[in-house]
């Protein structure tokens, strides 16, 4: 029961124990004047008579025609005479009858009033006995139209008070609904922080709840820079701050084994060695400053130009390359020409006085069933052919494969129209320890030129032309359809981060969604790690849009960004899945073990599941089931 309720309640409760009360007291004070009132009537009136009918004459009709003209002149329901001995000599009378006042009130206001008695004499010795009663039907309905009066008074006060009441309880009570707003974030997992109210006791419960906010928050920031340090000192370079080549190396095997090969993968080389210009031996010392520098413009790079790719992986492979690692990538020969542009770039790098360090690069596209050193293999001779030209900023590309998409603008509006059709639902089974469903990831292929090619195919000049949130939109249709049929499942979809970033594809988002609420909340919509990075606030609004709808917001390919997702903790982020970069070969890669098994211990107090991509052998499911996973998407 609200308070409002219970305020109305008690306020019906005072008032009518109140009125009761009130009531009571003064029905029972008129009632006791009235009758004190009418029985003085009766005396004054018998004595009246009395001395009238004492000084007549006693035949029965003076006798009779005095006491009728005195009945009939006023308001009397007995007037009675008797002789000596008790005898009744004359009697009239009148039966009160009170037509709009009902029985149970007639009962309550019964008056107990005693007659008025006078004696008539007849000369010195004593003719009769005289007794009088007035009418008390006029006191009656008075009691009863006081009654009725405040009645609808006391309801007319009830009413303004419990108005009133009302009012001033909603206003009082108003922090009540940024605290319950509170509550609830929490059980959704998102521990946010409010303003004090000024009622003190609600100051109280807001000071609780916003501590155990900021403790949560706390305990975040330490686990997440406690973890990030491990896993940065174990896996990065010092100098540069990126990846080292055994990571790097983790992540290529793991984009080979498990990310889809339809989609436009490409591996640069950027290198700031030459066989014109002997650097380390040139700068000594300074060499460590030059290539910090230079693997801060790259980065600058690729993260000013991220409609270039889907994903990110940069590592310094050995003392002068910086590797870039990219999927859903635009063309070499797109990314050459905005290296070319960019002013960082186009003279080589500076490394002192009127010196300039050539930068060459090498870039392929990575193959289906391509073992990791074909493609470095691939690499290096393409790397060494560019350190041979005399050029501040050589490029030698590989040309793009033949099986890439050739589209233009007639046919790629006839691929987006045709696209919900064309799709076909694949899923990969994540299973808990126990080899249980828990959902399934969902992944499409299209129908091009007679092959079946996985949606990432498209992507590439989806993202050029602006069509992305089309693609997911598409995908979602197709999903929700399957969910349909499959009434018993939960079905995974990534989205990219274009379509939450789009006001119009949000809207068509949540309208899609809306189309079917009961199948929707069987639904679990994805977003990089990397989004959520790079689009906090976007990512927030799309979490709180979408949650309303009872819709699961899971964030994927998590690892190396994690900690940049800032208040991870107020999204209400129903799991998380682990990048398979992450899980590769887990039995031999120690470090990842212990960053898994912190960042799962970190997941869960937050009340959020862990569940792994890719996971290549028995061994690695086992080694995360025991660190607390609680579900895995195994290849094995």
């Amino acid at each position: 029961m609200t308070l409002n309720k219970q305020l109305w309640l008690t306020i019906i409760t005072v008032v009518l124990m109140n009125a009761a009360i009130s009531f009571w007291l003064l029905f029972t004070s008129a009632r006791q004047t009235f009758e004190e009132q009418l029985y003085l009537k009766n005396i004054d009136d018998a004595n009246s008579l009395a001395i009238v009918l004492t000084q007549s004459d006693k035949n029965s009709a003076s006798i009779e025609l005095l006491i009728a003209a005195k009945f009939d002149a006023g308001h009397f329901s007995r007037i009675e005479l008797t002789d000596t001995e008790g005898e009744e000599l004359f009697k009239l009378t009148y039966e009160n009858k009170q037509t709009n006042v009902p029985g149970w009130f007639k009962r309550l206001a019964e008056f107990n009033i005693p007659a008025g008695t006078a004696q008539v004499a007849d000369g010195w010795s004593q003719f009769g006995t005289l007794y009088i009663e007035s009418q008390t039907s006029f006191a009656v309905e008075m009691l009863w139209q006081r009654f009725k009066r405040f009645v609808i008074s006391m309801l007319v006060i009830t009413l303004l008070v419990g108005a009133a009441g009302s009012l001033i309880l909603r206003f009082i009570l108003r922090p009540l609904s940024n605290i319950v707003f509170q509550a609830n974030s929490f059980s959704q997992r998102k521990f946010i922080t409010i303003e004090k109210p000024a009622t003190r006791d609600f100051e109280r419960v807001v000071n609780a709840m916003n501590t155990l906010a900021e403790r949560f928050k706390t305990i975040v920031v330490e686990n997440n820079t406690r973890l990030e340090d491990a896993r940065f000192r174990s896996q990065h370079d010092l100098v540069t701050g990126l990846p080292n080549i055994n990571a790097f190396f983790t992540q290529l095997e793991s984009q080979l084994r498990f990310r889809d090969k339809d989609g436009q993968n490409v591996l640069l080389v950027h290198s700031i060695a030459s066989e014109l210009y002997d650097i380390q031996s040139t700068l000594g010392d300074e060499f460590s400053r030059a290539i910090s520098e230079f693997s801060l413009r790259i980065a600058r790079f690729y993260n000013t130009h991220s409609d270039l790719y889907t994903d990110i992986r940069l590592a310094r492979i050995n003392e002068t390359d910086i590797a870039i690692l990219l999927t859903d990538a635009a063309l070499l020969t797109r990314i050459q020409q905005m290296l070319e542009q960019d002013s960082a770039f186009s003279h080589g790098l500076p490394v002192g006085e009127d010196q300039q360090a050539c930068i060459c690069s090498a870039g392929v596209y990575l193959h289906a069933d391509e073992a990791s050193f074909e493609i470095m293999d691939r690499v290096d001779g393409l790397l060494q052919q560019a350190q041979n030209r005399e050029e501040l900023l050589p490029f030698c590309l590989e040309e793009s494969p033949a099986h890439a998409l050739q589209v233009n603008s007639q046919n790629w509006t006839q691929i987006i129209d045709t696209l919900p059709d064309n799709l076909t639902y694949h899923q990969a089974e994540l299973k808990n320890a126990r080899g249980q469903a828990i959902h399934y990831q969902s992944y499409f292929t299209l129908q091009h030129a007679g092959h079946d090619r996985n949606i990432s195919f498209i992507a590439r000049y989806a993202r050029e032309v602006g069509d992305l949130p089309k693609v997911d939109l598409a995908v979602v249709e197709h999903a929700l359809a399957q969910l349909a049929s499959q009434p018993e499942s939960r079905i995974s979809v990534l989205l990219y981060q274009q379509t939450i970033v789009d006001d119009s594809a949000m809207d068509n988002l949540l309208t899609l969604l809306d189309s079917k609420p009961d199948i929707a909340t069987r639904l679990c919509l994805e977003l990089r790690e990397s989004s959520a990075a790079l689009y906090k606030q976007a990512f927030r609004l799309f979490c709180e849009k979408v949650r309303e709808r009872e819709v699961s917001v899971g964030l994927k390919r998590v690892g190396e960004s994690f900690s940049q997702v800032a208040d991870i903790h107020e999204y209400g982020l129903e799991y998380i899945k682990i990048d398979s970069a992450y899980v590769y070969d887990l039995k031999n890669n120690q470090s990842n073990q212990t960053y898994l098994r912190g960042l799962s211990d970190l997941a869960h107090s937050l009340g959020m599941k862990v569940y792994a991509d890719g996971v290549c052998s028995v061994q690695d499911e086992n080694i995360l089931f025991e660190a607390g996973f609680d579900g895995v998407i195994s290849l094995s």
